[in-house]
């Protein structure tokens, strides 16, 4: 039997605006989205920030920020950025995290991702796929 929850619009609404902010802030350099930061900037408690963000996208906040990232990281090696100036542009300050989360989420090193993005520009089918 599955449990229902709702949320109020209330809740709904601050839970998209948060999401809509980690949107616009996952590429600004050494920005740092930390759930203490957000709480303050929208005025709630991390842990009714954390439930209702949870209950909206199905997704703990930390993890929501890192798949932000991993998409814009994404464009940007595909734009062939070098992969340090995309680990910094992405938020990350140390490379090796950002090529740990990378592979971690798409199953690739950032630099292999490169390569199989431009076979496929050369008409080569890519294998993986980030959505």
């Amino acid at each position: 039997m599955h449990s229902i929850c709702y949320i109020s619009l209330a809740q709904h609404q601050l839970a998209g605006n948060v999401a809509a902010y980690i949107r616009q802030h996952c590429c600004t350099g050494k920005e740092q989205l930390l759930l203490k930061n957000l709480c303050r900037h929208f005025g709630v408690c991390e842990t009714s920030l954390k439930q209702v963000f949870k209950q909206r996208y199905g997704t703990a906040i930390h993890a929501y920020i890192i798949r932000e990232r991993m998409k814009a990281a994404c464009n940007l090696l595909q734009a062939k950025r070098a992969v340090k100036e995309v680990a910094w542009a992405t938020g990350y300050e140390e490379l090796s995290n950002f090529s740990r989360d990378f592979k971690n989420h798409m199953g690739l090193s950032p630099s292999q991702y490169q390569e199989q993005w431009r076979q496929q520009l050369q008409g080569q089918p890519l294998s993986i796929c980030y959505g």
